[in-house]
């Protein structure tokens, strides 16, 4: 069970745009690195661009490995699509990624961006 603010968390992330899960990101990795995050959205965006490229490998190793999220993205049966249960699958997998970032985010980015396009990239292998 979740507590209040993970659950708040969690509707935000499965609702927010590309951009705003990059700004995001980069606003967290901002007050992790540098104690205060820029203001400018495009600053976030782009740090947050930049944070993920060079996460990239790890993620793609905890996520491209894992075959029930694979089967649950890739074939997925009629009534699973719900954006909810697929962060808290890709939230499950992504654990291992140490990270300051909040896990829903960077959940909800990946489901975004897309299991597949994250995966046949020959870069993440």
């Amino acid at each position: 069970m979740m507590n209040a603010k993970d659950e708040k968390m969690l509707a935000i992330a499965s609702r927010a745009d590309l951009d705003t899960l990059f700004a995001t990101i980069g606003h967290f990795d901002a007050q992790h690195q540098l104690g205060v995050a820029p203001k400018d959205k495009t600053s976030l965006i782009d740090r947050g661009k930049a944070w993920f490229d060079n996460h990239r490998k790890d993620i793609a190793s905890a996520i491209c490995q894992d075959q029930l999220l694979k089967d649950r993205i890739l074939n997925p049966e009629p009534g699973e699509s719900d954006k909810r249960d697929l962060i808290l699958l890709v939230t499950d997998v992504l654990a291992t990624v140490v990270s300051p970032i909040p896990i829903f985010y960077l959940a909800a980015l990946v489901l975004k961006i897309g299991v597949r396009a994250i995966c046949d990239d020959n870069s993440v292998r």
